[in-house]
């Protein structure tokens, strides 16, 4: 037998109630915004002007929606994410709040050939394989600015971990990196960005325990130079 579901059958995101619970509650607005998003559209904020358009690369339900206000310009929406079940949620109850569901793009970041303005990546390279591919899509679909949220450090470190927060009886692997700031910098640096590090605020600089493993938070910020 041979099946073509294996995307999804071992995707965790496709495999965990609390956190269909968790996305849905964010889009209507019942939890407190993350304050990893508050900081990363301080940092959009310095770039956008108003009409601008913004890649939400790897938006789960597309709740990070709620924060473009913070921007100080309207901005052109528009989320991609490789879980139907996650996107399904936002589709579903973002348009009550003017967002709609087709600016939310089912895709893998690196299927992802775009033309935007602006990117935001939040807590998505980290749980990749490895970010070369993906990033490169994203620096290669952005005009002006790329902001990014992932576990760096000054070493790198790549682990492929159980989650034990899945629902009961999915047993399922995935990846928990972390990724050497000045590699990922000279990367960056590479298809013609400068590229500033911020300290995250949630975490102050310190490791945070994410499914039982330590994620180092950092903020990238990558503006285009100009030609």
């Amino acid at each position: 037998m041979i099946a073509r579901d294996g995307w999804s059958r071992f995707n965790i995101w496709e495999h965990s109630a609390q956190v269909r619970l968790l996305y849905a509650q964010r889009c209507r607005r019942e939890v407190e915004e993350m304050t990893s998003h508050r900081q990363a559209m301080r940092l959009l904020a310095t770039h956008a002007r108003a009409g601008d358009s913004l890649l939400d690369a790897g938006c789960g339900s597309g709740y990070l929606f709620h924060s473009l206000p913070a921007v100080g310009v309207p901005l052109e929406y528009y989320g991609a994410d490789a879980s139907p079940a996650l996107l399904a949620i936002g589709r579903s109850i973002l348009p009550d709040y003017g967002l709609a569901p087709e600016r939310l793009i089912d895709v893998r970041l690196e299927d992802i050939r775009a033309e935007v303005d602006h990117v935001v990546c939040i807590n998505v390279l980290t749980n990749l394989d490895n970010y070369h591919r993906p990033l490169e899509r994203l620096l290669l679909a952005a005009r002006r600015s790329v902001i990014l949220r992932e576990s760096i450090s000054n070493f790198s470190r790549y682990s492929y971990v159980e989650d034990r927060y899945l629902d009961p009886g999915v047993r399922l692997k995935v990846h928990v990196n972390t990724y050497a700031r000045d590699e990922i910098e000279a990367f960056i640096r590479g298809y013609g960005y400068h590229v500033s590090f911020h300290t995250d605020e949630y975490t102050r600089g310190q490791p945070q325990q994410v499914i039982d493993n330590p994620h180092w938070w950092t903020f990238v910020e990558a503006v285009r130079q100009a030609v």
